[in-house]
């Protein structure tokens, strides 16, 4: 599991980050990044090379990648051509991590199957300007950052594999590309959902389209994909960026109320068949976790319902933390998380 990658290919360079501290005079003798910098080339080619150790080094066999967004470095808008400058960023980390993931399987005998599936999310940093999806025309968007992921969520465009399907891969692109989102069966007892949190978020902009209910009708999809799994009596997990929960640093929701209630309204109704099995999410650059009870019908008493919340840290080290992935084990049976590190 890995997030908030935010490869910076200007690292060391007047246009990094903070030029000031991650520039040519400061960023240069620190191959793999100075602490409140985002990441250079060499600090992320390492982490996805833990990655490939992890599933080259044998013992129990990865199954699935999740990817909970931010790959794009901070401030990309302050790019020249900003747009295209974003594109290719998520077009390099995706082409470098699947060629990790994959080269890693095809040499342990213990890794079953054709590829293991990386399944991204899209972040804040993932569209340019920060946090900019426009509801009414989201298609440029979306599809920039489709055609970042590309590599790594649909590999099968690019390389040889006879298990491929294009069907599904159309169906996939399809959601994708006009909301942000997509659901992917990972296993034989798991269902992936990959939630577009950005359009959630109460930094999102255009600001005046935040009280839309059901944003690119996300919502709508996401009951129906629940539903979908229930019947086929499979389990989820759900994978996003943003957490539908209170952020640590100021303390405020991140999340609009409207959608954080909508949500987790959404989830109650399988409340009791345990069919969610695992929410992943990222943002905060910490390790961290909630245990959520929220007020679902407004009459000021809280939901005997609880989900907990799993939020990784980052790969990026310029809010101080270390760069860090996590492995998370679940039991195979019934998809129950087990542990993680």
């Amino acid at each position: 599991w890995l997030s908030d990658i935010h490869l910076d290919p200007f690292y060391a360079t007047p246009s990094a980050v903070h030029p000031d501290k991650c520039g040519s005079d400061r960023g240069a003798d620190r191959v793999y990044s100075q602490v409140g910098c985002d990441p250079s080339y060499s600090l992320v080619e390492a982490a996805f090379q833990k990655v490939s150790s992890l599933i080259s080094q044998g013992g129990t066999p990865v199954d699935f990648v999740i990817v909970t967004g931010d790959i794009a470095r901070h401030g990309t808008d302050k790019l020249e051509n900003s747009f295209v400058a974003t594109q290719q960023i998520l077009n390099n980390v995706s082409q470098l991590l699947h060629s990790s993931v994959q080269s890693a399987r095809d040499g342990n005998s213990n890794e079953g199957g054709s590829h293991i599936p990386i399944v991204p999310s899209i972040g804040n940093n993932d569209v340019t300007p920060d946090y900019y999806i426009d509801l009414d025309h989201p298609l440029e968007m979306l599809q920039m950052v489709s055609d970042g992921f590309e590599a790594m969520m649909w590999p099968n465009r690019n390389f040889s594999d006879e298990t491929a399907d294009p069907q599904q891969e159309d169906v996939e692109r399809s959601t994708f590309q006009t909301g942000g989102y997509l659901a992917r069966n990972v296993t034989e007892k798991i269902t992936l959902i990959s939630l577009n949190t950005v359009i959630y978020s109460t930094n999102h902009a255009p600001a005046n389209q935040n009280t839309i209910d059901d944003p690119l009708n996300q919502f709508a999809w996401l009951e129906e994909q629940l539903d979908l799994a229930y019947s086929a009596n499979r389990k989820v997990f759900i994978s996003g960026h943003i957490p539908p929960a209170m952020g640590s640093y100021r303390h405020s929701q991140l999340w609009n109320e409207q959608h954080v209630k909508r949500y987790y309204s959404i989830l109650s109704k399988y409340f009791d068949q345990d069919l969610v099995q695992g929410q992943f999410f990222a943002h905060l650059h910490s390790d961290e976790f909630r245990v959520i009870n929220i007020d679902l019908d407004d009459d000021d008493t809280a939901s005997d319902k609880q989900w907990p919340l799993f939020l990784a840290s980052s790969i990026s080290p310029i809010y101080g933390a270390n760069p860090s992935i996590r492995r998370v084990a679940y039991n195979r049976k019934n998809a129950s998380l087990l542990d993680y590190d």
